[in-house]
């Protein structure tokens, strides 16, 4: 995620190859909304026996 910020913060510029601490620490703000987010799909789309073996 902290590629797709760097990206957009320099879009009309140079994108550097490293990050810096503000896009690093806006990334991170929304680690927790996206692991949710992610949980909530999965419990939506359900589990079949494919998904049941991965987790294993």
């Amino acid at each position: 995620m902290q590629g797709f910020f760097n990206i957009t913060e320099h879009i009309n510029g140079e994108i550097p190859s490293e990050f810096n601490a503000d896009t690093l620490g806006r990334a991170n703000a929304l680690r927790e909304y996206f692991i949710q987010h992610a949980k909530k799909a999965h419990g939506v789309m359900g589990v079949n026996e494919d998904d049941e073996d991965a987790v294993a």
